[in-house]
């Protein structure tokens, strides 16, 4: 730091060039440079200096929770469906130095040189469906309309096959799409499924597959799951189904279909 008294009507840049002083437009005037120094004050220069420098970041990877009331039997039950890892960032950072002591230090670029992959769980949701697809408002358990049967009391197992495995109505199964007998419930139809206490929630589903349990009555519903660990989870459970109606399942396809285009990763 530097000062220099004077007397008289001047700007600082007017008296430190009469004083031989030179400064750069980044260090720091008091007044300032094109300020009138009053008489009998003084001048301050403040040297100012930066300095860059880069760095690798490491990233850490995030977790990313996918809620299921499958696991109400073990809430504390964590199922990993995708290892993460660590992405790495290249930063540029500016250090500012003040009469030779350091200031501050600013970002001022970032490069993302491997992206980072977050470690997808699945974790205990109260009520969270198993299925993405919807369907009317549910109140209490039960769809608020269109329902046109109800079968209560029903042994629901649960299976899984290949990624791109279809059913035996040719729909690609998915999470939401379920196994039945098209004898009872016809190919197409729209469900809501939950356990007869309340806690498990499969959700809204389309009957898809068939097979010999089902047609010999051994089971009255196969949930499908993406996983093979899930299909295990589900063991056997008591549910009821609740069967809408067509107009009802009309006016959700446009949208369902859309959520069936956009399921492509196994799991999610």
């Amino acid at each position: 730091m530097q000062e220099l008294t004077v007397t008289g009507t001047h700007t600082t840049a007017e008296l430190l060039e009469r004083a031989g002083l030179t400064y750069t437009a980044d260090d720091l005037l008091t007044p300032a440079a094109d300020e009138i120094v009053p008489e009998g004050s003084g001048i301050t220069v403040q040297r100012v200096t930066y300095n860059e420098f880069t760095v690798d970041e490491v990233v850490p990877t995030e977790i990313e929770e996918i809620p299921t009331s499958l696991f109400y039997r073990k809430q504390s039950k964590v199922m990993t469906l995708e290892e993460g890892h660590d992405g790495q960032d290249t930063v540029v950072y500016r250090e500012k130095w003040i009469d030779g002591e350091w200031a501050e230090t600013n970002e001022i670029e970032r490069v993302n040189e491997a992206e980072m992959v977050p470690t997808v769980q699945k974790i205990y949701g109260e009520q969270a469906p198993v299925s993405g697809f919807v369907g009317p408002d549910v109140v209490d358990g039960v769809p608020v309309e269109g329902v046109a049967a109800t079968y209560t009391g029903q042994r629901a197992t649960g299976y899984s096959a290949s990624a791109t495995a279809k059913g035996a109505s040719g729909r690609r199964l998915t999470y939401g799409t379920v196994a039945i007998n098209p004898g009872v419930i016809p190919y197409g139809s729209l469900l809501y499924i939950t356990s007869d206490d309340g806690k498990f929630v499969y959700g809204y589903a389309y009957a898809a597959d068939t097979g010999t349990a089902l047609v010999q009555g051994k089971a009255f519903i196969d949930l499908y799951y993406e996983t093979y660990e899930e299909s295990v989870e589900n063991a056997v459970i008591p549910v009821t189904v609740y069967v809408l109606d067509d107009e009802t399942a009309a006016r959700y396809k446009e949208q369902n279909d859309a959520i069936l285009e956009a399921d492509t990763v196994v799991g999610r």
